[in-house]
């Protein structure tokens, strides 16, 4: 992993976690998301019992297990996500030092992964949002190992795919599956029976594992849309303003999805906590601030590295990611923060695109993004003034 001395490394280490540790308190104490209540009465009555491993239900006995042996106070989850979220910044350096072949870029994907507000919030709540990010910055870092063989490579991503499965279902199972594909198309430069071990492992898992997850994912949305009240109701009824410019008559329809989908890539506005008050806004703000920079970055980086199999293996998880924030609109689920579960692929991504070379040649990138933004939130504004 990082390349410098131990005492450095602790030392960085101490930095993030009491750095993570303080912001938990603090919020605790101001702040907590609605979800965060729920997961943590969850543990207390032990709804889903003390262990299973039910799609979706880790985090619910990651709970369950620590107020069982210490006691209920949900400043115990929040520690654990803090401890993934202090160790996220480590694998992003050495994803960025290979993927770019630059310590510079690996140094620049360490700050921002530890010392930018969505990864402080992040691991400092009582929400999957880390653990979940972790795990996709952990498939690309195992993917991406020079020291390891194709094979163990291939197994170690299987594993955090099943983490993923066990943590948020099968949609999020699938972003990582997309993401292990699209780096082994094109990096699959084996020997003969290399070769034939990984893909041989690559037919028989798409076989048994993807046909199963794209029934759940399809029976999931089909519910959701159809025969869930709550969630025909959320939508539906949703006083958003992007409710204007779609029919909630047909939550799936392609202009739906596209309208939702551009949405996804601006919302909320970072100017939002002007007009609605309070430190959850303020708190999204933050967030929103630094995806606005990560992400024209990202895709800078993208497309400067394309031909590599880690840029590949970011940007498809990424996309992934946003099908889900968009998609989680219309099924119950909340895009703002499901969008940020891929902020440390793009920072991972991002810490190459601010090289001044590729700046240039892709500063079309930069105008389109501040178009787009200017555009999104012109109409935002003149919406909500307007009523």
């Amino acid at each position: 992993m990082l390349r410098f001395p131990i005492p450095k490394a602790a030392a960085w280490y101490s930095l993030l976690f009491a750095v993570r540790i303080i912001v938990a308190i603090l919020l605790s104490a101001i702040f907590q998301y609605d979800d965060e209540r729920v997961f943590h009465h969850a543990a207390v009555y032990q709804v889903y019992g003390i262990g299973s491993f039910a799609a979706g239900r880790a985090y619910y006995h990651l709970g369950n297990v620590l107020y069982s042996i210490f006691g209920a106070n949900i400043l115990l989850p929040k520690v654990v996500n803090v401890f993934l979220g202090s160790l996220l910044p480590y694998f992003a350096f050495d994803i960025a030092r290979w993927l770019f072949g630059n310590r510079k870029a690996g140094w620049r994907a360490l700050l921002i992964t530890g010392l930018f507000p969505p990864f402080i919030i992040f691991s400092a709540v009582n929400l999957k949002e880390i653990a979940t990010g972790f795990c996709l910055v952990l498939i690309v870092w195992i993917l991406l190992n020079p020291k390891k063989s194709y094979l163990w490579r291939f197994a170690g991503s299987g594993l955090c795919v099943w983490v993923l499965y066990w943590l948020r279902g099968a949609p999020w199972a699938m972003v990582g599956i997309m993401g292990v594909f699209g780096y082994y198309t094109l990096t699959m430069r084996l020997r003969f029976s290399s070769f034939m071990k990984v893909a041989g492992l690559a037919v028989l898992g798409g076989v048994l594992v993807v046909p199963p997850l794209l029934d759940q994912i399809q029976q999931m949305v089909w519910s959701r849309t159809t025969q869930e009240e709550y969630f025909i109701t959320r939508f539906s009824g949703s006083e958003a303003t992007v409710t204007r410019f779609v029919d909630v008559e047909d939550p799936l329809s392609g202009r739906n999805l596209a309208v939702l989908f551009l949405r996804g890539l601006f919302f909320p506005s970072p100017l939002r906590f002007f007009m609605d008050y309070g430190i959850g806004t303020q708190v999204e703000a933050l967030n929103m601030l630094v995806w606005y920079v990560l992400f024209p970055l990202a895709v800078i980086a993208f497309l400067a590295y394309r031909r590599k199999g880690a840029a590949v293996a970011c940007a498809v998880m990424t996309v992934g990611v946003l099908i889900i924030a968009t998609m989680g609109i219309v099924v119950g689920g909340d895009p703002y923060r499901h969008r940020m579960v891929a902020a440390g692929l793009l920072a991972s991504l991002a810490a190459g695109g601010v090289e001044r070379d590729i700046l240039r040649c892709f500063q079309w990138v930069i105008w389109l993004w501040v178009l787009g933004a200017a555009g999104f939130t012109g109409l935002w504004i003149a919406l909500r003034l307007g009523g």
